[in-house]
């Protein structure tokens, strides 16, 4: 049988695992990405003292993560992972308690016991049941007031959901709530050297295998001849897109009306990531992961990377993260990183009161379109990989659902991915 040209847009996880599992096919396959790297919004950046790379976004994965474990032991990269148990708190009303555990949760001194115990008994629930996407026809606020109580939302929940969703904090599923209990782990992974390394080593594999990257092309337009889909001139028996629905709606010119519609219809969030290198420790007690549970705070969580794994990687510097989530028409995405930091400055303080003294470097990064939003009976919408136009198929993070956005789930689109792809030749 004669091979079959493909063409994967975005080399990011879901477009480096659906270009393996298609030439694993003996597919002939061509990557397309309009950055001079691989990983999408999953990669990161390296100073020239460092060991590591350190990635764009704070990131990890869950010790139960199964779909990039396996990717990664058929590559023969599994020895790259390294299981951690970092600590994680949340900040309430000036104070710091640790909340990463249930006996942590049962020591809560925000909460009285019986808000304590409601909650326990919820997230041992959503824990342990798989079929959470029968909860989509109820809000997360409204499956959290029932069963946690009213306490539990406004001490713990509402401002975590403010500080993700902001205005629309009311209106996200129970569905994605439950998702995000059922996969956690107390335990994390990472990898050796930072996810840039590793994916860079996915792509030197995949070149070895027979897959092309095109590195700093960016795809603008498909055309349609004879049955082929047209990339700059070059013709493909099939083409996977790998991201967000507002650049495929532009990608191709001759979309029905009503598609045009399912694709401006999809909402996300916007993300924006400050980066802060210190002399010193920034958080108390090795802490790696503090929820900000204050709903006025400009950022939501700090995330200080190097009580996760070692600063001796990073010329012994202390690297922290400060989560920000945006609508995507936000003022403030547009930003530069010392206007960023001047607008957190006075929170900052209040974390630490000698951080300017230790503050050496800073990096903001930005990705507009990083975070789906899903109201209830969201599946009722939820796009197909297989596009109306013939030969075109879509994955993105928008068909996650409703777990949410991971490198464990773009592994597994990927996948997916190819399968349907290799089903309709």
């Amino acid at each position: 049988m004669m091979r079959e040209k493909c063409a994967v847009i975005g080399a990011g996880v879901t477009g480096l695992t659906a270009a393996y599992e298609l030439q694993k096919r003996r597919q002939q396959v061509v990557v397309f990405e309009s950055s001079d790297q691989v990983g999408g919004i999953a990669g990161g950046f390296k100073q020239t003292d460092w060991d590591w790379f350190l990635d764009y976004h704070y990131h990890h994965v869950f010790t139960g993560d199964k779909d990039i474990k396996h990717w990664l032991a058929e590559l023969d990269l599994a020895d790259e992972l390294l299981v951690l148990e970092p600590k994680s708190v949340n900040y309430y009303q000036g104070k710091i308690a640790q909340l990463d555990s249930a006996l942590a949760l049962l020591r809560y001194p925000f909460l009285s016991w019986s808000s304590k115990l409601r909650t326990a008994a919820v997230m041992g629930f959503c824990k342990f049941w798989p079929w959470g996407q029968v909860l989509e026809r109820w809000t997360a606020q409204d499956f959290i007031c029932l069963l946690m109580g009213q306490e539990s939302w406004e001490k713990i929940w509402q401002p975590l959901f403010l500080g993700k969703f902001g205005e629309l904090a009311s209106e996200v599923n129970a569905a994605w709530f439950w998702a995000r209990i059922y996969a956690r782990s107390q335990k994390l992974v990472y990898v050796q050297g930072g996810f840039q390394h590793l994916f860079n080593q996915v792509q030197a594999k995949l070149q070895d295998y027979g897959v092309e990257f095109r590195m700093g092309v960016e795809v603008e337009i498909l055309q349609q001849k004879s049955g082929k889909l047209v990339i700059a001139g070059e013709e493909f028996d099939q083409v996977l897109f790998t991201g967000h629905s507002s650049t495929l709606l532009d990608l191709f010119a001759n979309w029905s009306a009503d598609f045009q519609e399912k694709l401006k219809n999809y909402e996300t969030l916007a993300a924006m990531t400050l980066v802060l290198e210190l002399e010193d420790k920034f958080l108390p007690d090795d802490i790696y992961w503090l929820n900000i549970n204050e709903s006025d705070w400009p950022f939501s969580g700090v995330i200080e990377h190097t009580n996760f794994v070692s600063a001796e990687h990073y010329n012994g510097r202390t690297l922290v993260y400060l989560a920000n989530y945006l609508p995507a028409d936000s003022q403030e995405l547009t930003y530069d990183k010392n206007q960023v930091l001047s607008w957190y400055d006075p929170y900052l303080e209040k974390l630490n009161a000698n951080y300017k003294n230790d503050l050496k470097n800073s990096w903001l990064y930005k990705t507009k379109n990083a975070q789906p939003f899903v109201r209830c009976h969201h599946s009722q919408i939820l796009p197909k990989i297989k596009t109306p136009a013939p030969n075109l198929f879509w994955a993105g993070m928008q068909h996650v659902y409703p777990y949410d956005r991971g490198t464990n789930y773009a592994v597994r689109l990927g996948r997916q991915a190819a399968q349907i792809i290799l089903q309709t030749r």
